[in-house]
């Protein structure tokens, strides 16, 4: 699903040049669950953003789902990136005027006629899994931490992605809570069959959950053999 080789990330100031990420190889395969830790400043972002086709690399190359992503166009860029991932944030980033329902939809509005059904019939399916259909009328305001994190990964996956990127899902939950959206996440991948790449500080949470870790520091990446 991800072939990532020789990848480096500077960023070019006025007086000198910062290397974010450098020589980073990294490859995972379809349907596992890779876990992405490192502190604050390692890179661990600009990697996932990186991933995400939120961002383009300096050198090196990223293969996604057999598709060399650094020599697409910015339209193909863009399409690949509406069509094969999903996103899930720290502080879940729910539009606060729209119900859950209306927020767990907002990927199909500029979907076609066809697409839109498919995925509304989708979204009612993925609700009811995620156990949010008794909370679909109500805005975030009114929705607990979980809810609104359940939303958050329902909306996510509202268009079938290949892959699922989430940035410290659980860091505004509390541990109780936190313990049951990394389970919840984990299941319903294995389930549909997505590549998940979740960045962490929590890893007592998802090591154990994950298929892999991986560690980012000063801007290189390396696979943990063990668990911690």
């Amino acid at each position: 699903m991800i072939a990532v080789e020789g990848l480096a990330k500077t960023l070019i100031g006025p007086a000198h040049e910062l290397a974010i990420l450098r020589d980073v190889d990294l490859t995972v395969a379809a349907g596992e669950i890779v876990l992405i830790r490192g502190r604050s400043g390692s890179g661990k972002s600009t990697l996932l953003f990186t991933l995400g086709l939120l961002d383009r690399p300096t050198a090196g190359t990223y293969e996604l789902d057999g598709i060399e992503t650094t020599t697409l166009g910015d339209k193909a860029f863009d399409r690949l990136r509406a069509s094969h991932i999903g996103y899930l944030f720290q502080n879940f980033y729910l539009m606060p005027r729209l119900t859950a329902w209306e927020n767990v939809v907002l990927p199909l509005d500029h979907a076609s006629t066809d697409d839109r059904r498919a995925g509304t019939a989708w979204a009612n399916e993925l609700v009811e899994l995620l156990q949010i259909g008794h909370r679909l009328h109500h805005v975030p305001s009114q929705l607990s931490g979980g809810e609104q994190q359940r939303v958050g990964l329902a909306r996510a996956l509202v268009r079938r992605p290949r892959l699922l990127l989430a940035d410290e899902p659980t860091g505004s939950l509390d541990e109780a809570t936190g313990a049951s959206i990394a389970q919840l996440m984990t299941q319903v991948t294995h389930e549909l069959g997505i590549t998940a790449v979740v960045a962490s500080h929590d890893t007592n949470l998802f090591g154990p959950l994950a298929d892999r870790e991986f560690a980012v520091a000063d801007g290189t990446v390396r696979e943990l053999a063990g668990r911690p």
